[in-house]
């Protein structure tokens, strides 16, 4: 048998002497003596070799060390033991498998894994697979070195090595050295003893047959590899139901589950709740990743404790791509338009902290209320400038196969967070701006009334009146944010305007402050519906927001635009209807001014 024997050594200078002695003398041995560990005596046995670190290695580096200094199959063999007689029966299927050893069992790994007390490795998986990684120094390197390999076709066995190897540490969880290692450097106790996957992927689709192996494909093809996907099928009618049991894979991570169909929200969060890594990011099963993506994401996210990372965008249409890059994170500016996409990177403590997707929001832009809750939980976003994700644009998704209009989804997350937008609450330390008026109208909730007799939000608000002769409606915003809209209709005709924004109304020369006539002994008609209605109940002090559905104008204002101002919407993402004007006309200068508003400044 061509093998080398490789023990990482730090400080294990009791149990060593029956170690050794339990390795046949015809075996090479490399043991490898960490930096600042007193070098252990071997004369008496000479097949032992001993390589002394000059820098801390930790069994990761020790073992990289070994591979390095020798050119056969390698057993790896933990400190605190011994090899019992027989060992070799354990070895004899090593044609067959690439790595053999002492099985370990954890919930993202049904099938097991080898960890280094007992681990046999042949030299082709080395030379294929390479080194172990270094981001797990003490505990879980196996781990991840077995799921790189069975990624690369490698084939494992996880076994019971008791009758193999015999554990000098008993039933103890970490040998002597792990135990004192995490004693004397507990700070680094979460690299030092946690298993993979660092980062789970949930994949969330719907009929996406065409689409979802290039989705979990551009996961695997990840630099950084210590990953789990969970495919989360909500009910697909098509053929991805059969893709996904034919991808499901626990020896590579690929984990697949089928649900009935509940909606978006439902999906990731069971995706979730099943996910194993400490990070979680959520895939739509339409688009991908680019291959670094995860290892910057995760970089930034350890030098950001307690954030969200988000990166830029590649729109991919039928014909062309887009560029995005997202705005640098403003909590405010998220209130009113979500500055972040879905495959936010984060813990999943954090999902668990504000109680996961809103099934509310179930029918879309529920990565937008999500990443409000976030930011109220003090989770702020960090933005990696680079477009690493790939958002597939080709009349496939749900936003494109059943439009809604913005203001339907921000009335519900309205709804949800009334305290938020009415009261001004930032519960947080960090991330919002508490100097912020407490009655935040926004571009799709526009506080809006048609008589004087309606009750304005606060005692603050003035009511305007349109003085110019267009029937159609029309848009203006306020620089408090509100998004106005005025017509010479019924509906439009008087309104209450934010504080704020009273001076640059009547700047205008459109509007006029409305002064309500003396009471007339006939009786008026009844004021429309107003359009958000808040109601404070006494005992709770809770605020209620209710949002009856608003009527469309019989007539509508055509709004045109020019083809070089839709070129720029198109290049963004951005819809027409976002755009603040003051005609029917939308202007180059119009959607400049509200993409500079939004944060972004590449428009060009």
């Amino acid at each position: 048998m061509v093998l080398t024997v490789i023990v990482p050594f730090w400080n294990g200078h009791t149990y060593l002497d029956a170690l050794l002695s339990s390795v046949p003398d015809s075996l090479p041995v490399i043991l490898i003596n960490d930096f600042r560990s007193t070098p252990p005596d071997t004369d008496r046995w000479p097949n032992v070799r001993v390589m002394n670190l000059t820098t801390r290695g930790y069994f990761t580096g020790a073992c990289n060390a070994g591979f390095a200094a020798c050119d056969t199959d390698v057993l790896i063999l933990n400190q605190d033991g011994e090899l019992l007689p027989g060992w070799e029966q354990a070895l004899e299927q090593r044609d067959q498998y690439g790595i053999i050893g002492d099985a370990a069992k954890h919930p993202g790994w049904p099938n097991g894994y080898v960890q280094g007390t007992f681990m046999y490795i042949s030299r082709d998986t080395l030379d294929l697979v390479g080194n172990f990684n270094p981001f797990y120094p003490l505990w879980g390197s196996t781990c991840e070195f077995q799921l790189r390999a069975c990624r690369q076709g490698v084939q494992a066995l996880p076994l019971d090595a008791s009758p193999y190897f015999k554990h000098a540490r008993g039933k103890r969880q970490f040998g002597t050295a792990i135990s004192r290692t995490l004693t004397e450097e507990p700070q680094n106790a979460w690299r030092f003893a946690t298993t993979p996957p660092a980062v789970s992927v949930v994949i969330t689709t719907y009929n996406f047959e065409g689409f979802l192996e290039q989705a979990v494909n551009s996961v695997l093809e990840q630099t950084f590899q210590s990953t789990e996907i969970i495919i989360v099928d909500d009910g697909s009618t098509d053929g991805t139901e059969e893709l996904g049991r034919q991808l499901h894979d626990p020896w590579k991570g690929i984990h697949y589950i089928r649900q009935q169909n509940q909606g978006a929200s439902a999906a990731a969060n069971t995706g979730i709740e099943k996910a194993t890594g400490w990070y979680v990011t959520v895939l739509d099963g339409d688009d991908w990743m680019a291959p670094t993506r995860l290892e910057k994401m995760l970089h930034l996210a350890y030098m950001n404790p307690h954030s969200v990372i988000y990166d830029g965008i590649i729109f991919v249409h039928e014909d062309h791509s887009i560029t995005y890059r997202m705005p640098a994170y403003d909590f405010e500016k998220l209130l009113y338009r979500n500055c972040m996409h879905k495959a936010i990177l984060y813990e999943k403590r954090a999902w668990k902290e504000v109680g996961g997707y809103s099934l509310e929001m179930n029918d879309g832009r529920e990565d937008w209320e999500f990443n409000i809750k976030l930011g109220l939980a003090g989770y702020c976003g960090v933005y990696l400038d680079e477009p690493l994700y790939m958002y597939r644009r080709q009349h496939q998704g749900r936003t494109q196969l059943r439009p809604k209009e913005r203001s339907y989804f921000k009335e519900k997350i309205v709804r949800l967070h009334p305290g938020v937008y009415y009261k001004g609450d930032r519960p947080m330390p960090c991330c919002g701006k508490r100097a912020i008026p407490t009655v935040a109208a926004d571009y799709s909730v526009s506080i809006r009334s048609t008589a004087a007799t309606s009750e304005p939000p606060d005692s603050t608000w003035t009511m305007v009146e349109y003085t110019g002769t267009n029937t159609a409606n029309q848009t203006i915003s306020g620089p408090s944010l509100t998004r106005y809209k005025y017509g010479r209709n019924e509906r439009k005709f008087r309104f209450w305007v934010h504080p704020y924004d009273i001076e640059f109304m009547l700047a205008t020369g459109m509007f006029v402050v409305y002064i309500k006539p003396s009471p007339s002994p006939s009786p008026e008609p009844e004021p429309q519906a107003f359009a958000v209605s808040v109601a404070e109940e006494s005992k709770e002090e809770e605020v209620s927001v209710v949002i009856e559905p608003e009527k469309e104008p019989e007539v509508e204002t055509v709004i045109s635009i020019t083809w070089q101002a839709q070129a720029l919407l198109d290049k963004h993402g951005v819809s027409i209807e976002d755009v603040p004007h003051e005609d029917s006309k939308v202007s180059i200068t119009d959607v400049r001014s509200y993409l500079s508003f939004i944060g972004i400044s590449d428009v060009s």
